[in-house]
């Protein structure tokens, strides 16, 4: 599920896992980026957003409402067969008691599922390149990727995926010779 909601909206891996609940407007269609987890030695710790641009809301699709939901349910589920040893730390991301998912089995997740479809080896971030590059050739603005992907620049985001806005501007030149015939 968390797979699914990076690829989806093109979060960082510690910003997903350190969602909460709290952090979630499913009547707005929005979750709010505030912080990153990470392991800091033996310690998963949720610390500040990266920079001012990282704090901010993401806007979800109908598809991401929906796997939210269902995965809602399926926590409620997991928490009453975990009985009195859940801890309710509000994560959306949690193990089966509740606790924070440590990162590094996200990875390992990954690298499974690739593996079993037979993919090369990617990792969790593939996941985040793989929203902005299908945005951007689908006609998301530049600005609008940025703003969702956190960076602090615009300028960033048009150092990784200028060339997929290159290769826009010239089928724009074309489809635009087309029209007026020239």
């Amino acid at each position: 599920m968390v797979l699914r909601l990076i690829l989806g909206t093109g979060l960082r891996r510690g910003e997903a896992l350190a969602l909460r609940w709290a952090d979630v407007r499913l009547d707005r269609c929005e979750l709010s980026i505030k912080g990153s987890l990470t392991r800091r030695g033996r310690e998963l710790v949720v610390s500040d957003a990266k920079t001012q641009r990282s704090r901010r809301v993401v806007s979800l699709s109908p598809a991401m409402v929906r796997l939210i939901t269902e995965h809602r349910a399926e926590q409620v589920a997991e928490r009453l067969r975990a009985g009195n040893l859940w801890e309710d730390t509000g994560f959306i991301f949690a193990t089966e008691f509740g606790c924070p998912v440590d990162p590094r089995n996200l990875l390992r997740t990954t690298t499974i599922a690739a593996k079993r479809a037979r993919l090369p080896q990617i990792s969790v971030h593939t996941l985040r390149h793989t929203y902005a590059t299908t945005a951007l050739l689908n006609g998301v603005p530049m600005h609008v990727v940025s703003r969702n992907l956190g960076h602090s620049s615009i300028m960033i985001s048009a150092d990784i995926y200028g060339h997929l806005t290159d290769d826009a501007a010239r089928s724009a030149a074309l489809v635009v010779s087309n029209a007026l015939d020239l």
